[in-house]
């Protein structure tokens, strides 16, 4: 077994993360944030209520580098503004549907934020790192 991915797969999923079909008739993929973190089995506990949704449309860099591969978001990902406090966000995962889905990535936030109602939730420009090894 492989102890890793090639740096071609790898570069091929954050291409796809970047809107490349992989594969072929990919679904879309959306960004979900968490009250409670994600782990690897998933779980964790999404935002719900005041507005809240998954997002998509955000836009990556071309990958570089080499064991690892990387990239970062090119603009702001941005959700609604809250109609209604969200709690403590802590953590995000990346998921292949508006509802339910199957989790691809997921982290925790650099600084757990409390989105209040009428704070816009925003991860700046750059500040959104994949890695693939």
């Amino acid at each position: 077994m492989p102890d890793s991915k090639t740096d071609t797969h790898a570069t091929s999923v954050i291409n796809w993360l970047r809107g490349t079909a992989f594969p072929p008739d990919s679904p879309a993929i959306h960004m979900a944030l968490y009250t409670v973190a994600p782990g690897e089995a998933g779980g964790g506990t999404e935002v719900t209520g005041g507005a809240y949704a998954r997002i998509t449309g955000w836009a990556f860099d071309v990958p570089s580098g080499s064991g690892p591969v990387v990239t970062a978001n090119t603009g702001a990902i941005t959700w609604l503004p809250a109609t209604a406090n969200w709690g403590l966000v802590a953590g995000f995962a990346i998921l292949d549907a508006l509802t339910a889905g199957n989790m691809l990535y997921f982290g925790s936030v650099g600084v757990s934020k409390s989105v209040l109602t009428d704070d816009t939730a925003e991860i700046s420009a750059g500040d959104f790192d994949l890695t693939e090894d």
